[in-house]
């Protein structure tokens, strides 16, 4: 019987790719909590890592002084980097030169990148922070946990198909991180959790806007990640006005621009 569900592709994925890396899987030299408590020199810009850590396994590791790069797979293997250095940026590139996709560059690190290798933009974002002490509310509406059996639609409204696949939010629903609210039993409004803990993937039909819906959903995902301990958080285009308004209105702040990039 074929297995469709999304984890049996990532599960065999990784079979694959940890057995190409057989013997390396501890180059970092580090436990996962050591490298992630080295996160800690500054939580918002290493929040992506962090959570990406605790939520997806380990398939490679790459050392280079006191920086290291981190591999794990969601909808593809992603490398994850810490470091503060350009030369030890430019050494863990050649070491994970097995890998072309790069998740939460930052503008600095993009220039250095520029020098040393071609690559491709996947997309860019600036990043938003909700600090401890902003209160937010939404007003009170039925927001469920989004199943499986709403896999279909929500992929087939939402705007960002080119770059999320189908198997990407299926994996979400199933790990409970996507919600929505709907009108009889049909989802007009979801937002999620994403892989590196980021909220996101908001989607509000038309007809729905303008009505606080969208206010509702991040203040679901904001109450989420605190209750987990967790720094809110948001990427968003920046040529996506009404998004960056809404989150202008609920205190989030800036933090710095990121990129996802896929190298050549």
């Amino acid at each position: 019987m074929k297995d469709n569900h999304p984890d049996t592709f990532i599960k065999n994925m990784k079979c694959v790719i940890i057995f190409m890396f057989k013997g390396d899987g501890k180059m970092a030299g580090l436990s996962i909590e050591e490298m992630r408590d080295r996160l800690s020199i500054n939580p918002m810009r290493y929040a992506n890592m962090d959570n990406f850590m605790e939520n997806y396994p380990p398939i490679a590791e790459f050392r280079a002084g006191e920086s290291f790069a981190y591999v794990g797979i969601s909808d593809r293997p992603w490398v994850y980097l810490f470091t503060e250095k350009e030369e030890e940026f430019s050494t863990l590139i050649h070491k994970t030169k097995s890998f072309s996709n790069f998740a939460v560059l930052t503008d600095e690190q993009l220039r250095w990148l520029d020098k040393i290798q071609t690559f491709q933009t996947l997309i860019s974002c600036g990043k938003y922070c909700l600090s401890k002490d902003k209160i937010v509310t939404g007003f009170d509406c039925s927001i469920e946990i989004l199943n499986e059996t709403d896999g279909d639609y929500i992929y087939a409204i939402y705007a960002y198909r080119g770059i999320v696949t189908k198997e990407y939010l299926l994996d979400l629903i199933y790990k409970k991180n996507m919600y929505g609210i709907k009108h009889n039993g049909v989802p007009f409004a979801m937002i999620g959790i994403q892989d590196d803990g980021a909220i996101g993937l908001l989607q509000v039909l038309p007809e729905y806007r303008r009505k606080g819906y969208a206010t509702a959903l991040v203040s679901e995902c904001v109450k989420m990640m605190r209750m987990k301990g967790k720094i809110p958080f948001a990427h968003i285009e920046k040529d996506h006005t009404a998004s960056l308004a809404l989150v202008a209105k609920m205190g989030f702040e800036f933090v710095e621009n990121v990129h996802w990039v896929i190298l050549n």
